[in-house]
């Protein structure tokens, strides 16, 4: 396994781990000419970036289908806490990340470490080869209970577009714990 990034919990994120989390990417395939990229810190700062970049049949191309994932942990005593470094009107982007204690690859898959009021959270993407899907898969290494909000963000749009394209029209279908968009 390499790890590409290590933090405390209980420390302040210093100058250079903030540039490293927001400059250095991620890069999985799926074998089809489809991906999925983004920062170590989770913010998208391309618009190339998302965790699922379909490879779709001519005319379609390459598409944005799944851009991102908002990601919150509930505590036990109903505070929610972001686990995405994305930037807001209330936090900076790095604030978001102090509970981000690892990054590493595993076969070249990305793995997140989290810990959250004594909780640790382990995040993979995973895209199977010759598919155009993507899992992402969160476990609780260790500690609990916690609640995890997931609410998917969906901008789908041909790979060369600007983010500002208007939504292609997709359906939206969940089956237990399974979601699936389509174009």
């Amino acid at each position: 396994m390499d790890n590409l990034f290590t933090h405390r919990a209980d420390t302040s994120l210093s100058e250079e781990d903030r540039r490293r989390l927001f400059e250095t990417e991620w890069l999985v395939t799926n074998g089809l000419g489809g991906y999925a990229s983004g920062t170590l810190g989770g913010a998208p700062t391309r618009v190339f970036h998302g965790y699922l970049i379909a490879a779709l049949p001519t005319p379609l191309g390459r598409t944005m289908m799944l851009n991102d994932v908002l990601e919150l942990a509930v505590t036990s005593d109903g505070r929610a806490i972001s686990l995405n470094g994305l930037e807001t009107e209330e936090h900076e982007y790095a604030d978001h990340l102090q509970h981000l204690t690892n990054f590493r690859l595993d076969a070249g898959l990305p793995i997140w470490t989290y810990e959250v009021e004594g909780v640790t959270i382990e995040k993979r993407v995973v895209l199977p080869h010759r598919q155009n899907t993507t899992y992402i898969n969160y476990r609780v290494v260790s500690g609990g209970p916690l609640k995890l909000q997931l609410r998917p963000a969906v901008n789908m749009r041909p790979h060369e577009a600007p983010v500002n394209t208007p939504v292609e029209p997709y359906t939206f279908t969940v089956r237990d714990h399974n979601y699936e968009l389509k174009s």
